[in-house]
Order: C-alpha cells, then sequence, then structure tokens
C-alpha cells in the first residue's frame, strides 16, 4: 500500500514539472512567433521599398531610351 502511495506521489509531482515545463516551452515559441513575425514584417516591407525603386528606374531607363530614338539622326535612304 505505501508503494501505491509513493507511485502515486510521484506522478503528481512529475505532472506538476511537466505542466510548468510546457509553460515555458510554451511561452518560448510565443516569443520566437512573434519575432518571426516581426522579421517577415520588415521583409516585406523592404520588398515593397524595391520593388517601388525597380519601378520608378524602368520609368526612367523608358524615358532615356525614347529620348535616344529621338536624338537619332536620320540615315540617307
Amino acid at each position: 500500500m505505501f508503494l501505491l502511495f509513493l507511485s502515486s506521489l510521484t506522478q503528481l509531482l512529475l505532472m506538476f514539472v511537466i505542466m510548468v515545463g510546457q509553460q515555458v516551452i510554451g511561452k518560448a515559441a510565443d516569443k520566437r512567433a512573434a519575432q518571426t513575425y516581426l522579421d517577415a514584417e520588415a521583409v516585406l516591407h523592404a520588398c515593397e521599398s524595391l520593388q517601388a525603386h525597380l519601378r520608378a528606374q524602368d520609368l526612367a531607363i523608358r524615358h532615356v531610351v525614347e529620348h535616344m530614338g529621338q536624338c537619332r539622326p536620320s540615315q540617307p535612304a
């Protein structure tokens, strides 16, 4: 009977330890998830600004090409 009591007591103590450990692990996972979200958000903003820069660059190149086409001397036929 005493061994059964010790076994039950051990199980209760270990269950408490497991529950506390799961809470600690859960909090750490939540912090990692929040940091991952912030990192992904920063990458998204960087990509958006890079895309805007590339659009402006494409427009400038288009203007240069159009200007070069207009400035080309006409060739005799």
